[in-house]
């Protein structure tokens, strides 16, 4: 009888044991899929991010060109050589640099771009000169 018991008792137990596995196995599915879609809103998120900083950055821009516009070539010079110390925006006026070059030199977009980029030259050779 002892025996009888022993095996009822070492069944049910085993039968509790594959029945918290496949609970832990549900368990681990429903976090997997809850990872997966809380990757998916970071990313979703992520990318909502960087179009509304860019669109921002470009507002901004814009916003200085014109705000510039009324600055002496002297001002906008002296503000541009604290800018271009920056990495990031060498890295940005190296990517956009050719774009830029084809302002014309007469409007604020132009004007803006050759102080800035005397600012880039003269701090890469250690001085300035007037720009050109």
């Amino acid at each position: 009888m002892a025996v009888a018991l022993s095996a009822v008792f070492s069944g049910i137990a085993v039968l509790l044991l594959v029945g918290t596995l496949i609970l832990q196995q549900r368990e681990l599915r429903m976090q997997r899929e809850e990872l997966a879609l809380q990757r998916a809103e970071l990313i979703a998120s992520r990318e909502e991010l960087r179009r509304s900083a860019t669109a921002d950055l470009r507002g901004l821009h814009i916003q200085l060109i014109y705000e510039w516009g009324t600055m002496t070539d002297a001002e906008v010079l002296s503000h541009a050589r604290t800018l271009v110390q920056s990495p990031a925006f060498r890295h940005y006026w190296q990517l956009s640099r050719d774009a830029k070059s084809a302002l014309s030199p007469e409007s604020p977009e132009g004007r803006f771009f050759r102080l800035f980029d005397h600012a880039i030259r003269e701090s890469t050779r250690g001085g300035g000169s007037s720009p050109s």
